[in-house]
């Protein structure tokens, strides 16, 4: 249940998650799983980290800016 901000580095867009479980995700609300591919690359990774995102559409990187 806990909620992160983002910045997509590619370009520099800044969004804020709240990490949820499968049934509850809905992107449109903020909210995604922590099974899908971006829950996954931060799971347990703090403020500052920089993470690469496999997704089926492809490869991005993130950084996290804050974990409440």
């Amino acid at each position: 249940g806990k909620t992160v901000t983002l910045r997509f580095d590619d370009d520099e867009e800044t969004e804020k998650y709240q990490i949820v479980g499968r049934m509850e995700a809905d992107i449109a609300e903020g909210k995604i799983s922590f099974d899908s591919p971006l829950g996954q690359a931060i799971n347990k990774k703090e403020a500052g980290a920089v993470v690469n995102v496999a997704a089926p559409a492809g490869e991005y990187q993130v950084t996290i800016l804050a974990v409440e």
